[in-house]
């Protein structure tokens, strides 16, 4: 019983940390507008502490509801292992983005794996230090999923 509590009460506390690790806009948050032929796609880019992969989702999902047209880049150290989440918007993805291929290409950069749909996407890799370069070239990820499509 004591056990369940405890995780649960650690779990609140990593929600609550990550949420305001978000907020703060640290320097583990980047913004970059990416223009396209049919209109500018904003980019977020973050950085969290967290230990499983359904904290990284939520924040993803927590920013994508501040864009029409956006992407969301969320990264962090699950299980000592690079792990990133890719979220696009409607607006995003009818101007060509695709999550899934952005998902690949970041995997690729950390000798990874990764895929989803164009809406949202998974990657992982091998090295957590590889974490924080990876998530530099999201802009190129992002400008290598339109020119795919």
């Amino acid at each position: 019983q004591d056990s369940v509590l405890l995780k649960k009460a650690l779990l609140d506390l990593e929600s609550e940390l990550m949420k305001a690790q978000l907020k703060g806009g640290t320097e583990t948050t980047k913004k970059y507008r990416i223009t396209t032929p049919k209109g500018t796609i904003t980019l977020e880019t973050a950085e969290i502490s967290t230990s499983n992969i359904n904290n990284l989702r939520k924040a993803a999902d927590d920013l994508k509801t501040q864009y029409k047209i956006g992407v969301i880049i969320v990264g962090g150290n699950i299980n000592n292992r690079p792990s990133i989440v890719v979220m696009a918007t409607n607006g995003a993805v009818k101007l060509g983005v695709n999550s899934g291929n952005i998902a690949k290409y970041l995997a690729g950069l950390m000798g990874g794996g990764g895929g989803g749909s164009a809406l949202n996407a998974q990657a992982g890799g091998k090295n957590v230090r590889q974490l924080k370069e990876t998530l530099n070239h999201s802009q190129s990820a992002v400008e290598q999923s339109l020119e795919i499509n």
